[in-house]
């Protein structure tokens, strides 16, 4: 199934037993725009199923300040051989 991406946030707990493949970080440029936490949610779900993963793990989190208006992220990538749908996971929402 195409959604098998199982997106965990900070107080998700990430299984035993994955691979960890690649680790995402998305900061505020100054000029970012579309930086909610669900918009990179969402582009850290496409980029885990270009590289074959699918659990994306947030292992740091930043709001929006007086400094950004944007989240900041901290993601890891993972292979897990069991089944995703299973996990506690963050459900995507419209902005």
């Amino acid at each position: 199934m195409e959604d098998d991406v199982a997106l965990l946030d900070i107080h998700h707990a990430i299984p035993d037993n994955t691979t960890k493949l690649a680790d995402l970080k998305y900061l505020d440029s100054g000029l970012s725009t579309d930086c909610s936490f669900n918009s990179l949610m969402y582009k850290a779900k496409v980029e885990a199923r270009k590289l074959g993963a699918n659990i994306v793990k947030v292992v740091q989190k930043k709001k929006p300040d007086l400094w950004s208006s944007c989240y900041r992220l901290t993601i890891e990538l993972h292979k897990y051989d069991g089944e995703v749908s299973v996990l506690h996971q963050y459900s995507l929402s419209l902005d």
